[in-house]
């Protein structure tokens, strides 16, 4: 299993699990993320994939997971779900290493890159009522999920 260092993340790295070069994935990539770097500073810096979705799964660990101006404690069992264009930041938050499956679809055509600014400002002039409704229901759609599965 190829194992790598993400950028915009320390005291990580990556076991790639699933994937087009491991088994042919096509729509989606699986890895292993494991963060043991020192407690508050391991993890990723704020960071968001214009393509793609993200969902951790935490299998071991606990984390201070922060998305779309919301910040949570997750732990073994917890899920988190960032839409594409989220920014986004993992900080391991125990002595424990943090150990969590991490999903991505489609797979990034490249690993993530810094928030552009325009991320959140709306477009210029006044939408139509159809368009309206059309970018709220996608705003809802754009926020962090968190979800615990053991509770």
């Amino acid at each position: 299993v190829e194992v790598f260092v993400p950028p915009h993340h320390a005291g990580t790295v990556n076991k790639r699990l699933v994937a087009h070069e491991t088994v042919g994935a096509q729509h989606m990539e699986v890895v292993l993320g494991i963060v043991t770097g020192p407690a508050g500073q391991g993890g990723s810096l704020p960071h968001q994939h214009a393509a793609c979705e993200q969902a951790n799964y935490i299998l071991q660990g606990r984390a201070r997971v922060e998305g779309g101006g919301q910040v949570h404690e997750v732990g073994p069992g917890d899920v988190c779900f960032f839409p594409k264009g989220v920014d986004h930041a993992v900080t391991r938050i125990g002595e424990e290493a943090l150990r969590g499956l991490v999903i991505y679809s489609p797979p990034p055509p490249a690993w993530p890159s810094p928030p552009p600014s325009s991320i959140g400002t709306p477009p210029p002039g006044r939408p139509r009522r159809r368009q309206a409704r059309r970018r709220s229901r996608r705003a809802s759609m754009r926020s962090p999920t968190w979800r615990s599965m053991t509770r």
